[in-house]
């Protein structure tokens, strides 16, 4: 669900910062690792707002990344 962010950022709707996208990706992480280590057990509603959120950031770090790499092609050519 988060990947759909995707074209609303592409298009400029919204952008998010590098820092912040990574920021989205640790309460997934953080989720994952706990109930790894058998700390706690997760729950649905739990795993789908991280899941977002890790979403949103993965669409954030593609368009970030899209536009560094076409602005680099673009001062070579």
């Amino acid at each position: 669900m988060g990947y759909l962010a995707y074209p609303l950022m592409l298009l400029g709707v919204f952008a998010v910062g590098v820092a912040i996208c990574l920021a989205m990706q640790l309460p997934a992480l953080l989720d994952g690792y706990t109930q790894y280590r058998g700390w706690r057990e997760s729950n649905n509603l739990l795993r789908v707002i991280t899941g977002v959120l890790a979403g949103v950031g993965q669409a954030g770090l593609l368009v970030l990344g899209g536009r560094f790499l076409a602005q680099l092609v673009i001062r070579l050519v």
